[in-house]
């Protein structure tokens, strides 16, 4: 049998497991955030250790839930994505600033 029908196959089956089982997954509070570092115009290339701090306003707001830390974080090209979860009280339908 040809390799590539066979992962073809596996992928649509997947896909269909996952189909079925939507219903009963829950929706977890974490956010994924994709983001870009540049030193003097150049996309760093090295771990970073990065913050995260969610506020109520964009300027002069108060801090909201916990402080994120992800040290020695990978950034390629200057980008970098990591997973935030605030927590399930910070986002109750106000405005929240990053």
């Amino acid at each position: 049998m040809n390799p590539n029908r066979i992962t073809m196959v596996l992928i649509i089956l997947g896909i269909g497991e996952a189909n079925l089982a939507m219903g009963q997954l829950t929706v977890g509070t974490g956010l994924t955030y994709q983001g870009q570092i540049r030193l003097n115009g150049t996309p760093l290339n090295e771990p970073v250790d990065l913050e995260f701090r969610l506020f109520t306003e964009p300027q002069n707001g108060f801090l909201i839930g916990p402080t994120l830390h992800r040290p020695f974080h990978p950034v390629e090209n200057g980008l970098f994505t990591t997973l935030l979860d605030f927590g399930n009280t910070v986002f109750l339908g106000q405005a929240r600033f990053l």
